[in-house]
């Protein structure tokens, strides 16, 4: 949908004769579904990979094969990525439509987000090591169970990011249990972390508590947790004079609306450090993202389309 409502704005500019020097910009990977990098191509383009990375690193989700290698197989040349950085050179501002991924534009009766910053995030994982016994034989008191930890990490970082404050969230989505059956006592549990917010003082130090908390809770059990850290962005303010274009440009339509925080991570992250940028969201229905039931309006989208129209000429 961003990259349609991009290409409408473009289409806009060309049918009323406005003549505005525009650029569609879209990139691969934002979502990670692929190699399991969110942000991949922007990241790319900011320079924020290596090339050990792209050769060895990154590797797809389905045949583990390195992103060098797919992207010659489909017929570029991934040994040009540092040229990708160019793709901003000249630009005078960046705006970038999304849904919400959220229900706050859907309850609150707004049709359209301003974004003025996006959180940054840590995401990494903790392995804790224990002993694999069986069920029923093993006595409580015998046990080096290592789903007690994952249990009481989840709820400290429940605490902590309370505790923090200043939007800060973390949440466990992945939790593998080795060896995984019912009647065994796990030998080693594997969940993530995904620690995010826009201070980056506050979500970083909450990972760097719930890490230690890990390794404390394990080892008054007998047992051993290691954090391993996999990706770490900073939190990105977005440019005043684009939101404030932005903002003037929904006033304008009547329509209601909010100046927000992106709590999810935008290919804008990666393109703010170089050009003035900010976003537009449009709500989703009940807050639903990365699953088929996914659906937002296309009346949202086109007025979305009119805003980043009217905010482009106004800064032209």
């Amino acid at each position: 949908m961003g990259v349609v409502t991009a290409l409408e704005v473009c289409r806009l500019n060309s049918e009323l004769g406005l003549d505005l020097p525009l650029q569609l910009i879209a990139f691969l990977e934002e979502e990670g579904s692929g190699f399991g990098q969110m942000l991949l191509g922007s990241r790319i383009i900011a320079q924020r990979v290596t090339e050990d990375d792209l050769r060895e690193k990154i590797l797809a989700i389905d045949d583990g094969r390195s992103f060098f290698e797919h992207a010659e197989e489909a017929g570029f040349d991934p040994a040009s990525w540092r040229e990708a950085a160019h793709v901003l050179d000249d630009l005078s501002g960046w705006i970038e439509m999304h849904i919400e991924q959220a229900r706050v534009l859907q309850d609150t009766g707004n049709r359209i987000g301003v974004v003025q910053a996006i959180a940054g995030y840590v995401h990494g994982d903790i392995v804790v090591h224990g002993r694999g016994d069986h069920a029923g034989a093993t006595p409580m008191d015998f046990r080096l169970d290592p789903t007690t930890v994952l249990a009481e990490c989840i709820l400290e970082l429940e605490r902590l990011a309370r505790a923090a404050g200043r939007g800060t969230v973390g949440t466990v989505g992945e939790i593998e249990v080795s060896s995984g059956v019912i009647n065994a006592i796990a030998e080693r549990v594997r969940f993530s972390l995904d620690i995010r917010g826009p201070d980056d003082d506050a979500f970083r130090g909450v990972a760097a508590e719930i890490a230690a908390f890990a390794g404390r809770a394990a080892e008054q059990r007998g047992m051993r947790a290691e954090w391993t850290e996999r990706q770490n962005l900073p939190a990105t303010p977005l440019d005043p004079r684009v939101v404030g274009a932005l903002e003037q440009a929904v006033q304008g339509t009547g329509e209601p609306y909010m100046v927000m925080v992106s709590g999810a991570a935008h290919d804008t992250m990666c393109v703010a450090e170089r050009v003035p940028s900010a976003m537009v969201f449009v709500p989703c229905r009940d807050g639903i993202s990365h699953h088929p039931a996914e659906h937002a309006s296309g009346g949202d989208a086109a007025l979305a389309a009119e805003i980043m129209l009217a905010a482009i000429r106004s800064l032209s």
